[in-house]
This record gives C-alpha cells, sequence and structure tokens, in this order.
C-alpha cells in the first residue's frame, strides 16, 4: 500500500457523526456563495435545514437562523487530458450544521478563529470518543490534508450545477 493510500484508508476507518474534513490549500479562497453564488447557495442552506426540521444534522442542536451548511465531497485522482494527475472534488451532499459542528469539522478555520479547544471540545462530545482520539483524527485529517494539496483540484457540483452553471477548475 503506498503511503497516500494508507492516509485515506485512516481518514476513512471509522464513519463518525462530525469527521474533521481540510480543504486542501488548492481550493481556498473560494467561498460557498462564490461556488453557487449568493441566493442560490441560501436556497441550498434553507432546503438542507428543513430536511432536518431545523436542528444539526451532527448534534441536533437548534441550527437557528440563518442556517449554515456544511458541502461535503468525495475525492478522486484522476488525470487530466495533459497527463497529469489532479484530485476531483465532486459535492455529494449538503448537510446542515450548526455553527459549533461546523467549526468542529473544519478544524483548520477554528484554528484560524482561535477557537480550537472549543472544536476539539465539539468532536470529543458528538463522535463520544475520549480526547486521543480526537488528536489522531486531527492528526490524520492534517496528513491526508497535506497530502491532497499537492494536486491541482477540479470541482464538480454534481446536481447542485444548476444552481452555479459549470464545472469550476482552480
Amino acid at each position: 500500500m503506498i503511503e497516500s493510500d494508507r492516509v485515506v484508508a485512516r481518514a476513512q476507518r471509522r464513519r463518525l457523526p462530525l469527521p474533521v474534513e481540510l480543504n486542501p490549500r488548492p481550493t481556498w479562497g473560494y467561498n460557498r456563495e462564490e461556488l453557487f453564488g449568493k441566493d442560490p447557495w441560501r436556497s441550498i442552506c434553507i432546503e438542507a435545514g428543513g430536511r432536518t426540521d431545523g436542528f444539526c444534522e451532527a448534534c441536533g442542536a437548534s441550527l437557528g437562523d440563518p442556517v449554515d451548511c456544511d458541502p461535503m465531497w468525495s475525492w478522486r485522482l484522476v488525470v487530466s487530458a495533459d497527463d497529469q494527475p489532479v484530485l476531483l472534488r465532486r459535492l455529494y451532499r449538503v448537510r446542515a450544521l450548526d455553527r459549533g459542528c461546523y467549526l468542529a469539522t473544519h478544524f483548520g478555520l477554528a484554528g484560524n478563529l482561535g477557537l480550537e479547544g472549543a472544536a476539539r471540545e465539539r468532536l470529543r462530545r458528538v463522535n463520544g470518543i475520549g480526547d486521543p482520539e480526537v488528536e489522531a483524527m486531527i492528526t490524520d485529517a492534517f496528513e491526508l490534508w497535506r497530502w491532497r494539496s499537492t494536486f491541482e483540484c477540479v470541482t464538480d457540483l454534481g446536481p447542485w450545477e444548476r444552481a452555479r452553471g459549470a464545472v469550476s477548475a482552480w
């Protein structure tokens, strides 16, 4: 098994209600509203919140207003037209999360905002795991992030493309 396979295998070993998902460096600078447009993204979030009757999908807390949503991506290494490896991320789901769960799953953002402690506590509580497992989860996520960040990325919005109208390549 090559190193990248081990990283992915560890990250996918255990499905938890609140995983740590770090956006690779090539995708930075493109927020959700820029991918979809402000109004379409708002509609997508309202729909996601409606599916859960206004509760966070990870912890069950009330979402409040405005609803914050988390785009969930599948990742696949593919070969581009010029025979270069690129990372294809495809949007497969949008889930409704409260702000605390959103920051915990996007642990890098929580760190940038000085909220690492709260994010760790949320990961521990919502996932029902201890501190060593939380630390291993964060370490594995950063290792996977480093590997994914070595590739150019192409974004496929999947069924949500009609909200935007095209596939984005960065």
